[in-house]
């Protein structure tokens, strides 16, 4: 409900108003999303549920709204530290 809450009150939708408000601000070049074309060609960790792969979260379809407001985001060590910091 927060995604749709936050594309109701500033008009944009949830994931550009993500990048322009935290994202960029703080430097965060490497986080985003999954399924946007940023994790193109880079490598992007693959994911495992009861040892059988799950694929690549950079390949998977974009958020469903049932994570957008709590999730759904790719992110490098150097990005998370520079977010901690």
């Amino acid at each position: 409900m927060l995604a749709a809450l936050v594309e109701k009150l500033v008009g944009v939708p949830f994931t550009e108003f993500m990048h322009a408000t935290f994202f960029e601000p703080y430097g965060l070049k490497d986080t985003g999303f999954y399924s946007e074309a940023q994790w193109a060609g880079k490598p992007v960790v693959h994911t495992f549920f009861n040892d059988e792969p799950q694929g690549c979260p950079a390949q998977w379809p974009a958020p469903y709204w049932s994570v957008m407001g709590n999730g759904g985001i790719l992110s490098t060590l150097a990005d998370l530290q520079r977010w901690f910091e």
